[in-house]
């Protein structure tokens, strides 16, 4: 696998598709030579749903690469083949290194389809490198008062980070492939 040194020249238009659920999805990268080793970069949403139409995406597979998932705005039900079955509120961070793999489902929250509300997420997928891609499964949530944070030198802005390393605070979470994940505010 190889890994390279980009730069960002150009802003583009991100392609919109519906999952078969019909859940809106923008991709920021799409699976190309060029993305590796970033698969995918989905935005999910924000779709609003009236009670009982919430919709998500049913049992699937994935093998030979990490997904990191920042939850922004409702909540998700996630279930799969390891036993793990937990909902995620709003700012959770899932961090699922899928090595041989797994088959999960990631639904709305049931206060989400019970209720209705706002779904809104990004999903990052991560290419495994060879010789890890047959890797054990590895699941982590991470709580928004658990992702370790750091202000700016000029105090402008605030750092969650996620994954890798930002002004010398480490991320909570670990990928296999250098990655370095932070969110701004």
């Amino acid at each position: 696998m190889r890994v390279k040194d980009r730069t960002q020249s150009d802003s583009q238009q991100c392609a919109q598709y519906q999952m078969e659920s019909g859940l809106p999805v923008y991709k920021v990268i799409d699976d190309t030579e060029a993305s590796d080793p970033f698969l995918l970069f989905d935005h999910i949403g924000p779709v609003t749903f009236r009670p009982g139409e919430a919709v998500g995406a049913a049992d699937h597979p994935h093998r030979g690469m990490e997904l990191i998932s920042v939850l922004l705005q409702g909540s998700v039900h996630h279930a799969d083949s390891a036993g793990h079955d937990s909902v995620l509120p709003a700012g959770t961070v899932q961090h699922i290194r899928f090595g041989r793999g797994l088959v999960h489902f990631e639904m709305p929250g049931p206060a989400l389809v019970e209720s209705g509300g706002t779904l809104e997420g990004y999903q990052i997928w991560v290419n495994l490198p060879p010789a890890d891609k047959l890797c054990n499964p590895v699941y982590t949530e991470v709580a928004p008062d658990d992702l370790p944070r750091v202000r700016t030198e000029d105090g402008g802005a605030e750092i969650r980070v996620i994954s890798g390393t930002s002004h010398g605070v480490e991320g909570a979470v670990s990928c296999v492939t250098p990655c370095c994940c932070w969110m701004y505010n």
